[in-house]
């Protein structure tokens, strides 16, 4: 799993561009602003019992945010014996107000085979993310 803020997203456009020999500038507020945070979730290579994703979404408290937009596609997975299986990986953003400082937040994960997983992002490094 990745978290994309809009800041990470500059910050890598400024590296990229760099890297290539272009000027060092980044993208504007706007387009790095439009995605919201975005969840990248992606299956880990070798893992026989990983279940696809279908779905996330954030609890701050009792309050339950589901993601602006969906996106989940197919992605082949090396498995240990040679093989791949095909899972699928997923984009889903949110509203930056998801991610605030103040309290703890928790991610739940909802798998295509019926599994959830839940990862808890405390409010010291939601401040991180600013």
């Amino acid at each position: 799993m990745r978290l994309a803020t809009p800041f990470s997203r500059v910050a890598l456009a400024v590296f990229e561009n760099l890297k290539s020999g272009r000027s060092g500038r980044g993208m504007d507020r706007g387009n790095a602003n439009r995605w919201g945070t975005g969840i990248y979730v992606l299956p880990a290579e070798g893992s026989a019992s990983a279940a696809g994703i279908e779905h996330v979404e954030v609890r701050r408290e009792s309050l339950v945010i589901q993601p602006l937009t969906r996106t989940v596609g197919p992605i082949a997975v090396a498995m240990p014996d040679g093989s791949s299986r095909n899972l699928a990986r997923g984009y889903f953003s949110f509203s930056p107000e998801a991610f605030a400082p103040g309290v703890d937040v928790t991610l739940v994960l909802k798998g295509t085979a019926g599994a959830t997983a839940t990862c808890v992002v405390d409010r010291a490094r939601l401040q991180t993310l600013r």
